[in-house]
């Protein structure tokens, strides 16, 4: 069967104004980083201090002041169409359409956030505060989760939809839309917090590797999979619109690596460092590659050697680190669990690149 490489078509004319809209993108990213900021304390707060039972806490003092300082900022985006319907010819609707559908997009998604806030202080008042896992998958919870990945996320869509970025704009004028992403990514990581991998310290990897206890060891490789697609697939993103900038892949392994600490209270330091560290060295091989919509076998290689890198980088230090009383401690480790975890994850991130490049990378980036 023939793949033939899909593009997407002009931006209608309501998307004229994407172009003008790259400007506040900034300050929607700078917003977001203090709403996102609040979200981390209260991660921190549910998995470090036990016995909550107040929604009036300081955490959510931050988190929803970040909150109504972006859904401000995003009724001042929005305000000059939605005025000169009132005062001007022109209905309501017709000056709606005539904002970026970005913002359109991150307005309905604060009104959601709004009304999915005042749910989660009934919900908190009534039936108490959410403790362990519960707290992942309580419905004002996963309400507030999805309104505020479309806020965060609103730099990248103005992006997607800007005809004028081209097909290589660099890290500077693609970094709104790139924080944002990485923005993203760390919320839902947070949401899949249950096979975050980050958070766990290097001695979680090495009693897995001992193999004495097989549901652990399936739940730690586990984990792993499941972190490195939340990793690597919006950098596979990224890469299938733009040649991805060199500086994207540390972005983005930094919210993530803020996430992980702050849910663990700061234990897996060492495993997050090491993270970082990966994330650099494999911003130095995007600059290489050159990963881009008409560099397809560039994609297949970042999709491979994001993970790769990463996890070889976290494996090794684990190994290497581990005191006396961790080698005292820990059943001998399975050299076929040391050397081909990380050839797993490498071959996972291949197949996800495989995936989101078949019929998309290839030819030239048209349209947003």
């Amino acid at each position: 069967m023939t793949q033939t490489p899909t593009t997407r078509p002009p931006a209608p004319p309501q998307a004229a104004g994407a172009g003008a809209a790259r400007r506040p993108d900034g300050v929607t990213a700078l917003l977001s980083r203090w709403f996102t900021a609040g979200l981390l304390l209260d991660a921190w707060a549910h998995n470090n201090l036990p016995g909550l039972e107040s929604f009036f806490t300081p955490w959510h003092a931050v988190f929803y002041s970040g909150f109504a300082a972006t859904a401000a900022w995003l009724a001042w985006v929005v305000r000059g169409p939605l005025l000169a319907a009132v005062r001007g010819p022109g209905t309501l609707r017709e000056r709606w359409d005539g904002v970026p559908s970005a913002y359109r997009t991150a307005l309905l998604a604060a009104a959601a956030f709004g009304v999915a806030g005042v749910g989660d202080m009934v919900w908190h008042t009534v039936l108490g505060i959410e403790q362990a896992i519960r707290i992942l998958f309580s419905p004002t919870h996963l309400a507030l989760a999805t309104a505020m990945v479309l806020i965060v996320s609103t730099p990248l869509r103005t992006a997607r939809a800007d005809d004028g970025l081209g097909p290589d704009p660099g890290l500077r004028r693609l970094l709104p839309a790139v924080a944002g992403l990485a923005l993203a990514t760390a919320q839902v990581l947070l949401f899949v917090q249950y096979g975050n991998a980050l958070v766990r310290r290097g001695e979680g990897y090495l009693v897995a590797f001992g193999y004495t206890d097989t549901l652990f060891t399936a739940w730690v490789l586990s984990s792993v999979v499941l972190t490195t697609l939340v990793l690597v697939v919006p950098l596979l993103h990224l890469a299938t619109l733009w040649r991805l900038p060199p500086g994207a892949v540390t972005v983005l392994f930094g919210a993530c690596g803020a996430l992980s600490l702050a849910v663990a209270g700061g234990a897996n330091r060492v495993t997050v460092a090491t993270v970082l560290v990966a994330g650099m060295l494999c911003d130095v091989a995007v600059r290489w590659l050159r990963p881009g919509p008409d560099r397809r076998r560039a994609v297949l290689a970042l999709g491979a050697l994001v993970p790769g890198v990463t996890w070889t980088l976290v494996v090794a230090v684990a190994v290497l680190t581990r005191s006396p009383g961790d080698r005292a401690g820990t059943a001998p480790l399975q050299l076929e669990l040391v050397l081909g975890m990380p050839v797993v994850q490498a071959l996972v991130g291949l197949l996800a690149a495989h995936v989101m490049t078949a019929g998309r990378v290839g030819s030239p980036r048209v349209g947003g």
